[in-house]
This record gives C-alpha cells, structure tokens and sequence, in this order.
C-alpha cells in the first residue's frame, strides 16, 4: 500500500515539473482535461520527501529539511525530530490520505512573490491507529532566505477534535493515550 501512496505521490511531482513557476499568483493551473491545485500539489512533493524519511526513521534527511530559523529557534529541535520518529516506531503505516491538501500564503512585491509558504494535512492510518500530519514549509523567501525549509509539524491522533497545533518553529507531537 506504501508503494502505491509513493506511486500517487511521484506522479503529483511529474505534473508539478510541467509548469509550476515560483512567480505565478495563480491557485489553479489547467494542464490538458486536468485542473491541478498547484498549493496541493507542492505539499505533496514535500510530503512524499518527509515520508521517505520517515520510513527510514532518517533523523538526520528531516533535520535537513528544517529551515535554519526552525534550527536556530526550536528547543530540543533533534529530539522533537527523534520523538516524531518514534510516534511510527511500532506501528505499520495502513494508508496515507490527503486530508485537506495544501493551502498556502504568499508575499508579494512589485507583482513578483517575496515568500511562498506551504502547509500540509495529511492523516495517516496505522496498526496503532489514525493520525493527522500538519507541516508549514516555506518554499521560497527573497528577503529572510534562512526561513526557508519545514518551520512546522503537528502530529495527533485523529479522535482528538480540531486542530490546535503548535506554534511555528516547533515539532509536536500528541501520542495516543495508552
């Protein structure tokens, strides 16, 4: 099942490289019959990247992909990482699902985009139970470059109502109760 979520993921990459410039304000891109949600589908390469990484329990591949501002500012920003690792540990991944897609926030000067973050919602079905995945990545930002990279990731069992995530620069991590 893993592989075929990869599979999705890779072909969301596929369609991204036909065309997703970093200056265009449009939401929405037609390709051929096919209106693609660009935010989705940036997420969506970030997220098929972080979850490689997760597979591989590879603290050090997500510690690379934390911006530097995130490294600089987080607490304990290793052991946030390890501890989110370790909410996979003993449970097989079922299924992963795009919980809401990507939104995203932009900054703009002189009709050019200054700063494009993204965010991800993803829930994640395992032995253990369901979780849903939260990440902020800034994808690009001219003006403070050392914020660009994941800032944020949220991750709670699904059954514990709306999201109420953590602050920017802070991995969190919500297990299930025992």
């Amino acid at each position: 099942m893993g592989r075929t979520i990869m599979m999705a993921l890779i072909f969301c990459m596929m369609v991204c490289c036909l065309g997703c410039g970093e200056d265009r304000e449009e939401k929405y891109r037609k390709v051929g019959e096919l209106t693609l949600d660009i935010d989705g589908i940036k997420a969506n390469i970030i997220m098929s990247e972080l979850w490689e990484y997760i597979e591989k329990r590879d603290a050090a591949s997500i510690m690379g992909m934390l911006s530097e501002n995130a490294k600089k500012e987080m607490e304990d920003c290793e052991g946030k990482v390890i501890e989110f690792l370790d909410a996979f540990e003993d449970s097989e991944i079922v299924e992963i699902d795009n919980g809401g897609g990507g939104g995203s926030e932009r900054s703009s000067e002189f009709g050019k985009t200054t700063r494009y973050r993204v965010y991800g919602s993803y829930r994640i079905k395992t032995k253990k139970g369901v979780y849903k995945l939260y990440f902020g990545y800034v994808i690009t930002n001219k003006t403070n470059p050392e914020e660009v990279g994941l800032d944020r990731i949220f991750l709670r069992p699904d059954d514990k109502g709306d999201y109420d995530g953590c602050g920017r620069y802070d991995i969190c991590v919500y297990p299930f109760e025992e």
